[in-house]
């Protein structure tokens, strides 16, 4: 016989070897085609592996829930990627798809927005916040499963999958708002950032124009500094040049005076030789 995963309050799955023992527990019942075993599962990726061996394949994948169908059937199971948020009161089957132990209902995991909406059934259910699995009779009275054709499950999955897009656009609708934002503080900062820009532009501009003017001004004090400093070292060259020259006439004047002193000694001795010479 089959198992059945049972929800416990500490946010595992385990699976029951008989589920009419556990009649208080049909209300959070997970039914799976499954192995009877009193296995812990804590994660849905050890689940899946399990139901990959089983011959199930992904069908549906996101953030929250993942669905696995068999290709040689309309079966699809849904599971919850965190086990510990599906623990609430309104939580329902995942689905039940073991022909042989339960009737085939149409039970599946609804987004939170739609859990307290109710469940709607073609089956009568007494507490359809609480949708139940119904036993099979016995094998031999079976009901043989439905045609390809009447699959309720893809007609119920349209719910979770419209709300699903009616989420996937409320997201895009609150991105493109945060990214209009993003945009109009990038353009409002680029603009300070332009002004900014060009306030240091002009403040360089007139500070170049200072320096330049100051540098101007320096040149020039140069320039009548170096006139003046060669102007007074041609007149101090100029004065030692006349300060030579007066020294060389005087010494010229003298040394003719000297000569016209020796020459007038020289004439007045002349005439007293010639006296002792005739006498």
């Amino acid at each position: 016989m089959s198992g059945v995963w049972v929800f416990e309050n500490n946010g595992v799955m385990r699976l029951v070897e008989n589920p009419a023992r556990e009649q208080s527990s049909t209300a959070r019942r997970k039914g799976l085609l499954y192995t009877p075993s009193n296995e812990v599962i804590s994660s849905y990726t050890s689940l899946e592996r399990k139901l990959m061996n089983l011959g199930w394949e992904r069908y549906y994948d996101d953030p929250d829930l993942i669905q696995f169908h068999k290709r040689s059937s309309v079966d699809l199971i849904s599971l919850p990627k965190d086990f510990k948020g599906f623990k609430s009161i309104h939580m329902y089957d995942i689905v039940v798809k073991n022909r042989e132990v339960f009737r085939v209902i149409d039970v599946y995991l609804l987004p939170t927005q739609h859990r307290d909406q109710g469940y709607s059934s073609s089956r009568a259910n007494p507490n359809p916040r609480f949708p139940m699995a119904e036993p099979d009779p016995a094998p031999s009275q079976s009901s043989p499963p439905p045609a390809p054709s009447q699959s309720p499950p893809k007609k119920t999955d349209s719910q979770p999958i419209g709300s699903r897009i009616a989420e996937l656009d409320q997201s895009q609708s609150e991105l493109m708002e945060r990214l209009q934002g993003l945009k109009l503080d990038l353009q409002n900062w680029r603009s300070n950032l332009d002004q900014q820009v060009k306030t240091y532009k002009d403040e360089l501009l007139e500070l170049k124009k200072v320096l330049n003017t100051d540098l101007e001004q320096l040149t020039s004090d140069f320039k009548e500094l170096k006139t003046t400093l060669q102007k007074q070292q041609d007149d101090v060259t100029a004065s030692l040049k006349n300060l030579g020259l007066h020294d060389a006439s005087g010494q010229a004047k003298e040394s003719e005076h000297q000569k016209v002193e020796e020459n007038l000694e020289k004439a007045e001795t002349l005439p007293d030789k010639t006296q002792d010479t005739n006498s």
